[in-house]
């Protein structure tokens, strides 16, 4: 099973739960979605990093040559971490656009601004009394929380995070 079959499995299991199903129904997935028209491409790069659990960079860098013809990404891993793939349904459409037109679709997205807009909805979260300033922190912290809902262990939230050791995976999602 590949690691975007893992993740559907993960979200089926939710559904059946009642709990976080798609990235679109947790309240950062609302709120974005409340605010899609003042994101622009900010509001796609949000939803696949909720959906992906990616880093910012990881994302911000994807170009039109890793969007493949059903609309998943092939993420190429960053610290040491695997090639994965990964896809969002309620951002497909846009990527395939994009690889069309053979644009990186994040092109104009910058983590200063991303900041600025997550600031501005409110978005910014708290963990243990501080502010979590960082774009990749707010997203990756939520899909843990959805993988860990699911009682899955730490090797494979460290899996989905892209992580080489369980060990850099016990921080998140515990909050």
């Amino acid at each position: 099973m590949n690691s975007v079959s893992k993740r559907s499995a993960i979200f089926t299991k939710l559904d059946h739960q009642d709990n976080l199903s798609e990235p679109g129904e947790s309240s950062i997935g609302r709120e974005l979605h409340k605010n899609q028209s003042r994101l622009g491409q900010h509001f796609y790069l949000f939803m696949l990093l909720l959906a992906s659990g990616c880093r910012y960079h990881e994302v911000q860098t994807i170009q039109a040559n890793q969007i493949t013809s059903s609309g998943q990404v092939l993420v190429k891993g960053k610290k040491g971490s695997n090639d994965r793939f990964i896809s969002c349904e309620s951002v497909t459409d846009y990527l395939l656009k994009c690889k069309a037109e053979g644009l990186a679709p994040f092109r104009n997205c910058h983590i200063n601004s991303s900041n600025r807009l997550l600031k501005q909805f409110g978005l910014i979260t708290q963990k243990k009394g501080r502010v979590r300033l960082t774009v990749s922190g707010i997203f990756r912290e939520a899909y843990a929380k959805s993988i860990r809902e699911v009682s899955i262990d730490d090797s494979k939230v460290s899996e989905f995070l892209g992580h080489k050791s369980k060990s850099n995976s016990q921080y998140y999602g515990k909050g």
